[in-house]
Order: structure tokens, then sequence, then C-alpha cells
């Protein structure tokens, strides 16, 4: 999990209410170092920016594991036009299970909106005008 709210402190006070407290497993946390690893460029710079803004909006992404499905992702980000977002990472693509809005929120504004643009599809792989 990787959020940028207050989750964490949640999260420790319903510990707190369940009689358990927090214990440091350095040998433990080691192993998990090479999986988090590869969420890290996918998540780090939407949580710098949030970290970095004057008006930031909270952030939640958990990669989870299904019996059924094998390992699939659950986001919730305020600043996606579609802040909810569930899916699974393939090798050639990302498979969306679910993809929407929450009821009631307002979409970020667009950044841009382009008036006029054109493709070219002729032109060989790697090849730039």
């Amino acid at each position: 999990m990787r959020f940028t709210d207050d989750a964490a402190d949640d999260l420790l006070h319903q510990f707190h209410s369940a009689s358990l407290s927090p214990q440091l497993d350095t040998a433990f946390a080691s192993l998990s170092n090479p999986f988090v690893a590869q969420f890290n460029p996918s998540q780090s710079l939407r949580i710098l920016e949030d970290r970095l803004s004057q008006n930031p909006k909270p952030y939640f992404y958990a990669a989870l594991e299904g019996v059924e499905t094998g390992s699939f992702d659950f986001l919730f980000d305020p600043q996606r036009r579609e802040q909810v977002l569930l899916g699974q990472r393939r090798k050639s693509y990302y498979d969306v299970w679910a993809s929407y809005t929450v009821p009631g929120s307002v979409p970020p504004p667009a950044d841009f909106r382009a008036l006029d643009y054109a493709m070219d599809n002729n032109r060989p792989a790697g090849q730039l005008s």
C-alpha cells in the first residue's frame, strides 16, 4: 500500500483500539524490497507531486493478491478524471476491470485541450519528423 493522506494514523488508531502494537521486523521488510521497487516508478512521481503541492489530494494505492485472480491493483486518486481504478498488469497490456468516477465528485479540470492535431501512422517505428 502507498498513500499520502492520514491513513497511517487511522491504521495505528485501529491497531491500538484492538490492543495491537506495531513491531519492527527489518528482516521481513527487506524481503519485500524487490517487490516494492517494481511499483515505485508508477507511484513515486504522483506521491512526490502530492508532497510538493500547496493543495494536496489524498492518494491511495494497494497491490493485492487474489487466490483466483493473482495480483491486481486498487487505486483511488482524486486527481484522475475517473478516481477509482481496479485492474491487473498483463505481459503486454494493462487489463482494466473497473474505472469510474465517484458519485458526487467534481472531476479535475483538463490541463489542456488540443484544438487541432494530426496523426501519421506511415512512418517506420523510431523515425521522428
